[in-house]
């Protein structure tokens, strides 16, 4: 006697089911990681809107004024560092001799080796008698 499942082609049929069932079951697993994917997204796109809501709450007259604080501290800054600037240059230079002047009186009396006449030397050894 035939088995139950190969009487009448059911395996065949059994088959063809459970692969309809497997092709469901994936389609739904696909519809929802798109959905969660979108939930995330919005969520994302929220905080965005909500981080630019939060920078343009308050009124203009407010951001003006901090704007306008932040620039006179800027100016205040660059006149006091061209302030500084003005007195290095203008400053009273140290009593004695310059740098130059200094160098000058150090190397007094020197002679670089260049200017000393280089000896031959083989007509030195040739006058010790060793050549």
């Amino acid at each position: 006697m035939a088995g139950i499942y190969t009487r009448d082609n059911f395996a065949q049929l059994l088959a063809n089911a459970i692969e309809n069932a497997q092709a469901r079951r994936q389609a739904y697993v696909d519809r929802e990681a798109q959905r969660t994917k979108e939930n995330a997204g919005a969520i994302a796109n929220f905080a965005k809107a909500l981080g630019r809501t939060y920078e343009t709450w308050g009124s203009d007259e407010e951001k003006l004024a901090a704007l306008q604080k932040e620039r006179e501290e800027a100016i205040k800054a660059q006149q006091e560092h061209d302030d500084y600037l003005r007195g290095m240059l203008n400053r009273e230079q140290p009593s004695g001799p310059s740098t130059n002047e200094y160098y000058a009186q150090a190397m007094q009396g020197y002679t670089p080796a260049s200017s000393y006449i280089v000896p031959n030397y083989s007509e030195v050894l040739r006058k010790r008698g060793l050549y």
